[in-house]
């Protein structure tokens, strides 16, 4: 399956849901390169934690791949995977995103949502809108094999 660039996501998110994240708290966990042997290539992985206003924490997962490390590169130019652990990502775009090979179905029922995001439109909710700018920027150092 072959997966969205993720400045295509970013494009196509809501600018209802871009003026929403200008309240969220962003702040780095981990950052490092995956030698999985599923993949091809490297890939960059980054664990966020992203408070909201309503001073919950939800945890963001971004993965860049096909990352050299030796390279400075656009990684918004670069096939991902994403995941949030907000109810909006779960209900709205979980599903969506999984289709496209962009996430995984890890805390919805797989169930299409076809009330919520009727039109089946792969975007990003608001927590990972605030944190990629801060993903893609974060240096990783270690390369970690699984």
């Amino acid at each position: 399956m072959i997966r969205k660039k993720f400045y295509l996501l970013v494009r196509k998110t809501p600018n209802s849901i871009k003026k929403r994240c200008s309240s969220c708290f962003v702040k780095i966990h981990s950052s490092l390169y995956i030698d999985d042997p599923k993949e091809k290539n490297l890939y960059k992985r980054v664990l966020v934690y992203v408070r909201g206003d309503r001073a919950k924490t939800y945890h963001v997962t971004f993965k860049f791949f096909n990352v050299d490390p030796e390279k400075k590169e656009d990684l918004r130019q670069k096939e991902c995977w994403v995941h949030c652990s907000c109810p909006f990502f779960k209900y709205n775009l979980e599903v969506v995103l999984a289709k496209t090979g962009n996430s995984s179905v890890i805390k919805s029922n797989g169930d299409l949502p076809v009330v919520r995001n009727p039109n089946m439109i792969p975007y990003l909710c608001k927590h990972i809108n605030k944190s990629y700018a801060k993903a893609i920027n974060e240096k990783a150092t270690e390369v970690e094999k699984v």
